[in-house]
Parts: C-alpha cells; structure tokens; sequence
C-alpha cells in the first residue's frame, strides 16, 4: 500500500518543478541540440574522418548522462524523504482537525509545526495549493 504522504510529497514536487523548468529545460535542449548537430556536420565536411573521433565523444556523453540520471533520482528520493515528515504532519493536522478544535490544542499543534521550522499559517498553505 502507497503512503499518501510520499505520494502526496513526490507528486507536488514534480508537478511543481514540471511547471517551472520544463519549458526552459526544453528550449536549451533543443538549441543545444541543433548547435552540436550544425557543428558536427560541418566538421564532417571539412575533416572527413572526424566522424571516428566525434562517435567517441558521443558514446563518453552518453555513459556520463545516464550515471547523471542515477545520481539525479537517487538525489530526489532522498529529498522526498527528508521532506516525509512535515507532509505527515500537514496530512495529520487536516484529518484531526475537528479533534483538534474539540479538545483545544491548537497550541499543540503550532508547536508541533514550529518544530519543522515553519510558522503554522505557511504549512497550511503549503497544505491547501
């Protein structure tokens, strides 16, 4: 069974981080792109037998950016579990929250974010959007 926090967590994230850099991200790939590939048909027609050397390179790339991609979830696993507890507690806050206000701890439960760093007002609106 999925946690709903680490779902929650992985899911605001990536749409977030989706919305924010993949246009960009896209337009430099696709310059780069198109850059390498103006650059590597005009060395194949200037110097011919460049094509050896330019497949090595291609080939070292390829290696580095697939140990980039391991290197890069690893990286994002380990910040979705850093974050795992505050989402818990947002998570735990909005189911209890009639508990909360029918025994009057919200004091508690201020304290209880205060811990994580936040004032209680940010987590919620982290919460809610």
């Amino acid at each position: 069974m999925v946690n709903f926090v680490e779902l929650f967590n992985r899911f605001s994230k990536d749409i977030g981080y989706m919305d924010q850099e993949l246009p960009s991200t896209l337009y430099y790939v696709l310059l780069s792109g198109l850059l390498a590939v103006g650059s590597l048909i005009l060395v194949v027609v200037v110097i011919y037998w460049a094509v050896i050397a330019a497949s090595v390179v291609f080939v070292l790339f390829a290696l580095l950016a697939m140990i980039f991609l391991k290197t890069s979830r690893d990286l994002k696993r380990l910040e979705a579990v850093s974050r795992s507890p505050l989402y818990s507690q947002i998570k735990d806050t909005l189911e209890g929250l009639t508990s909360i206000q029918c025994f009057k701890a919200e004091e508690r439960c201020i304290k209880a974010f205060q811990r994580f760093g936040l004032n209680f007002e940010l987590a919620c609106d982290q919460a809610l959007y």
